[in-house]
């Protein structure tokens, strides 16, 4: 027989794996797979709120770090891919000059 303690940790590892999977998805894929795991992320659904309290975590401020962390990686994929532009326009002027 499973005891409560057991299943307390049963009902933790799921919760955790539950979000770090949207987290990944949010952070890792494209399209309609990306913008569901951000969808239930970010927006007051049941679902992330219950697994939040599972793991004993406060909703709003988990999904406001969420929030921030999603942001700054979305400005930090503008900015490289901005650099990246500046670099390959670059790059041609600089072999003008050899």
């Amino acid at each position: 027989m499973t005891t409560p303690s057991r299943l307390t940790q049963i009902h933790g590892s799921l919760a955790a794996a539950v979000i770090s999977q949207a987290v990944r998805d949010a952070t890792r894929q494209m399209g309609s797979a990306k913008k569901s795991a951000t969808t239930w992320l970010l927006q007051n659904d049941d679902g992330f709120r219950f697994w939040c309290i599972v793991l004993a975590m406060d909703p709003d401020q988990t999904r406001q770090e969420l929030s921030d962390l999603l942001d700054a990686r979305k400005n930090n994929a503008k900015l490289s891919l901005w650099a990246s532009q500046q670099q390959r326009t670059a790059e041609p002027a600089n072999s003008d000059k050899s």
